[in-house]
């Protein structure tokens, strides 16, 4: 009698069991308090940077806004657009739910120091929405991708915190591990990897397909057509995800700026018109010259210091996420059982 391993019975049990809420970091609880208590709201810009550095929350964010109460035409594909549909009191009932929720002590509350895995996000999205052709929603679709292309690596650390910190920190596990791809390192340790995880978050919160695509094919953007709808963002939040790594913003294996420079995804984007750029070296240095602006996103604390990124003196632009003149927001109550249960 043969044994045979049934892998998509096995990713499917494994994703069954995956927790998704976890406690908001101190300063997002610290904003809910605030905006419960009607005092005065930080800037829209502000909330984007802050809710962006906790990327599951952002999960939760995109979801509500993508939510039929809201009864929107179109779906919702980026974090700005998801603040502009939703009401800050409802925002900030989803941080108080999530925190109350958890019943966490102070000493259990997440850092407000962004971990390596926010960081990576965090830097590739303002590297995707640099490299994103097209208006201002194009950009803002293109920073919530790139936020969120890891997202299964954040369900990973939140679910088996000390196997995940070894695996996305740079760690000498690398080291042991030359030669082995992290798809199978994940697939060993957890039964699934985290582009399954991303899939299936992004079809469990109903997310559009976009960034359902990004989620599933970003290691690996050759598994979609050149022809496919989503192919271009794919290929760009691939790459972001690599200069970002390179730029020392790593979430596991470390690779080098000179190795990333040399590698051959650029030429490609470039060739296959997939950004506005005529040569890899210009593209290569002007992302190389967002470092700055990438460093004062992730030190961003709001209404505390009060000191904003002066997005039209850097390289990368804050307000290629799009703002929009006027609010397009729902004046309902926050609905408050859709948490997904684990």
């Amino acid at each position: 009698m043969s044994l045979s391993f049934d892998h998509t019975s096995s990713v499917a049990h494994a994703l069954a069991r995956l927790r998704l809420r976890k406690a908001p970091r101190t300063i997002l609880s610290d904003y809910a308090a605030t905006l419960l208590n009607h005092s005065e709201s930080p800037e829209r810009e502000d909330l984007i940077r802050l809710i962006s550095l906790d990327p599951l929350m952002s999960v939760w964010i995109l979801k509500r806004a993508n939510s039929s109460y809201y009864g929107l035409r179109s779906t919702v594909d980026s974090l700005s657009r998801a603040i502009d549909v939703l009401e800050e009191g409802a925002i900030a009932g989803m941080f108080a739910d999530t925190f109350g929720a958890q019943k966490a002590s102070q000493e259990d509350l997440p850092s407000d120091s962004p971990d390596a895995l926010t960081r990576h996000s965090v830097a590739t999205a303002l590297i995707s929405a640099l490299m994103a052709s097209g208006d201002n929603r194009t950009r803002g679709f293109a920073f919530t991708a790139g936020l969120l292309h890891d997202i299964g690596k954040h369900v990973f650390t939140l679910n088996f915190p000390e196997e995940a910190a070894k695996m996305y920190s740079n760690s000498s596990l690398w080291d042991s591990l030359q030669g082995t791809d992290l798809i199978s390192v994940e697939q060993l340790a957890f039964c699934s990897d985290h582009r399954e995880v991303g899939e299936f978050i992004a079809r469990k919160m109903h997310f559009p397909e976009t960034i359902t695509d990004v989620l599933r094919s970003h290691a690996d953007p050759s598994s979609l057509p050149s022809t496919h709808e989503s192919f271009q963002m794919v290929c760009i939040v691939n790459a972001a995800s690599f200069a970002a790594t390179a730029l020392g913003y790593a979430a596991g294996e470390a690779v080098s700026w000179e190795r990333c420079t040399a590698d051959g995804r650029w030429n490609k984007l470039i060739t296959s018109r997939l950004v506005n750029w005529d040569q890899t070296g210009s593209l290569l240095s002007d992302i190389e010259a967002g470092r700055n602006v990438i460093d004062e996103f992730l030190e961003f604390e709001v209404n505390r210091s009060k000191t904003l990124i002066k997005s039209d003196s850097q390289p990368i632009r804050m307000d290629k996420e799009p703002v929009h003149s006027a609010r397009q927001r729902s004046h309902g109550q926050s609905n408050r059982g859709d948490h997904i249960q684990s």
